[in-house]
């Protein structure tokens, strides 16, 4: 599995991360359409721990014309836990999107500029 990583990700978090995405890919055959109920399960198995997962919900912009609304993940402070991040994939971004993705906001951004 591929996975857009721009900083150490906790054991446990990557864990759950890694289980997360094979529920997701088992229920439904691929990402899209799967964020909310993804972010969910994120928060839910980590609830309780010290890296205290926030459900996120907004937009995903990849560029100045091109909006979708009502995508999900998960925060930990600063730092972006995204699952589901195919779903918007070449044929909506023209990049191809990595699976899983974690870091903050501009570390994700220069990673999409590297691939």
């Amino acid at each position: 599995m591929i996975i857009g990583i721009e900083r150490d990700i906790p054991i446990q978090v990557y864990n759950v991360a890694l289980a997360v995405r094979r529920w997701v890919i088992r229920e439904a055959g691929n990402s899209s359409g799967m964020c909310g109920e993804a972010s969910e399960e994120i928060c839910r198995r980590l609830e309780g721990t010290r890296y205290r997962p926030v459900y996120c919900c907004g937009s995903f912009r990849c560029e100045a014309d091109c909006f979708w609304e009502g995508h999900c993940w998960v925060r930990f402070g600063r730092i972006i836990l995204d699952v589901t991040a195919d779903q918007f994939n070449v044929d909506l971004t023209g990049i191809k999107m990595k699976p899983i993705v974690y870091g903050t906001r501009t570390e994700l951004m220069r990673l999409y500029d590297d691939w």
